[in-house]
């Protein structure tokens, strides 16, 4: 992998945990406004998630790779990151204490599986302003290629 790749994929790792660490807080939220209005969290239980979120966001090297991705590896790796980040964050969240019991369990896998698409929506919007950005910047090149001289190529 080259050195600009790689670290663009650090980049990229370290955008998906602010996301992945702002939906955990947000459910942290939810939950507690919902089932737990007297606790209170402290200092260690945000720790906690930040080791959590840099969990979560394990399952995505999975889709680092020399070529490009055809349609159906791309849906394979996806299936497998969801699987893998339930995987590994279902016993963190129950070392965590952030779930006990069958009803825990299930809500505690079930808001894994929302954070998932929600980070995956978020990158897709991500991407696709990007890939908004990129076509213009073709578009122009071309029509200053069409009608201009080759410094015009330049901007």
């Amino acid at each position: 992998m080259k050195k600009e790749d790689f670290s663009a994929e650090i980049s990229a790792f370290l955008q998906r945990f602010v996301v992945i660490y702002g939906f955990t807080m947000l459910a942290t939220l939810v939950f507690l406004l919902l089932f737990n209005r007297g606790v209170t969290v402290g200092w260690p239980y945000f720790l906690w998630c930040v080791f959590f979120s840099l969990a979560a966001d394990l399952p995505t090297l999975l889709f680092l790779s020399g070529h490009e991705l055809s349609e159906a590896e791309w849906r394979r790796r996806m299936f497998a990151s969801a699987a893998l980040t339930e995987i590994i964050l279902m016993p963190l969240g129950w070392l965590g204490g952030m779930w006990r019991g069958w009803l825990g369990a299930v809500l505690f896998f079930l808001t894994i599986l929302a954070v998932t698409f929600g980070v995956r929506a978020v990158s897709y919007g991500v991407d696709a302003c990007t890939a908004h950005l990129l076509n213009e910047q073709i578009r122009r090149r071309r029509l200053s290629q069409q009608k201009g001289t080759p410094e015009d190529w330049e901007k």
